[in-house]
């Protein structure tokens, strides 16, 4: 495969190299590969995820909020899943 970077692309590359931050152009290209595809399984985990609400909408499995209080205590709940969600991801290792 052969990949052409543009001009400024291959002014950053060559830079880093130069500077020690990557160890070759190669480097410099696994390491971008490795940005998209971390970045392409956010993409997927939140399609996902969208499908899933989406799913649970047309089930009616969903809350309803009225009041600011009410508001204030679901996005309370929402964070604390938020966090109890990342904090099994750091400890699965993903």
């Amino acid at each position: 495969m052969e990949v052409v970077l543009t001009p400024s692309q291959e002014e950053l590359v060559d830079q880093a190299v130069k500077e020690g931050r990557v160890a070759s152009r190669e480097d410099a290209l696994r390491r971008g590969m490795a940005l998209w595809e971390r970045e392409e399984s956010m993409r997927r985990d939140m399609l996902l995820s969208i499908r899933e609400a989406d799913a649970e909408l047309d089930r009616g499995e969903y809350t309803e909020v009225s009041t600011r209080e009410e508001l204030h205590e679901f996005m309370n709940g929402v964070i604390e899943r938020g966090k109890r969600r990342l904090a099994a991801r750091k400890n699965d290792g993903s």
